[in-house]
């Protein structure tokens, strides 16, 4: 996972850490579809396996893909999530008082073409 942000700025270290995506072991999330639906003009919906840590569980991811150049296209969607499914938050931070169980979690993805 390369960035990540918060509407808390000092959370950001924090989620880093072994208690939540503990991202020097686990360094990557991964979004594996096993369907995809149009919902719209310019808006899809993707079920699929979704891994974190090392847990995973299905997803729907909600979206809205366009291309911005001839070898650029903008993904941009939403989600929620249980951070518990996926061991996000452990320790003393396994609790649901303080911090939600159910998160939104919202994406931005820029892909290019390969040449």
């Amino acid at each position: 996972m390369t960035s990540l942000s918060s509407s808390y700025s000092d959370l950001k270290d924090t989620l880093l850490t072994t208690d939540w995506f503990n991202v020097q072991l686990f360094p990557t999330a991964e979004f594996k579809a096993t369907n995809f639906n149009k919902t719209g003009d310019n808006s899809y919906e993707a079920n699929g396996v979704l891994t974190i840590r090392d847990k995973s569980a299905p997803v729907k991811l909600i979206f809205t893909a366009q291309e911005t150049s001839s070898d650029t296209a903008l993904v941009v969607g939403e989600t929620t999530l249980k951070r518990s499914t996926f061991g996000v938050g452990q320790g003393e931070w396994a609790s649901t008082e303080e911090i939600k169980d159910e998160v939104k979690v919202n994406f931005k993805i820029v892909a290019k073409k390969k040449p």
